[in-house]
This record gives structure tokens, C-alpha cells and sequence, in this order.
């Protein structure tokens, strides 16, 4: 989603969301870090390493995370 925020004068665009969010976790890794969902997408054409679970909200809640390996 995105949203406008600040006064008329100064407007800004942002965006809003779970998968905002989830990029944002993964983000810190160098290189190309994926989640579960393009995981299944590219696991047949490229290389890939497993990455240790990210905590999310939720209790007991975990992030599958994996590096596009070169």
C-alpha cells in the first residue's frame, strides 16, 4: 500500500505492508536474500543457501530466509 504523509506543502510517499516489512528483515544480508515464496520459484535455476530463521510478529512465528549464492 502506498500511503502520502506530511504536510501539504512537504507531501511524501511511503510503503506499507507485510511484504515491506519482510524485505526490511531480510535486508541486512549481503547479496540477494529470498524468502520462501521466490525460493520456490528459482530453486531450479540457481544456487541457493540456507539461511538461520528470522523472528516475526506473531508468537512462534518464523521467516524462511535463503542467499542466491553466484
Amino acid at each position: 500500500m502506498v500511503a502520502e504523509a506530511g504536510h501539504r506543502t512537504l507531501r511524501q510517499k511511503d510503503v506499507f505492508g507485510e511484504e515491506v516489512n519482510r524485505a526490511a528483515r531480510i535486508g541486512h544480508y549481503r547479496g540477494v536474500a529470498i524468502t520462501v515464496s521466490v525460493y520456490e520459484r528459482v530453486r531450479a535455476t540457481y544456487q541457493t543457501q540456507r539461511l538461520p530463521d528470522l523472528k516475526v510478529k506473531g508468537p512462534g512465528q518464523v521467516l524462511k530466509v535463503w542467499a542466491v549464492v553466484d
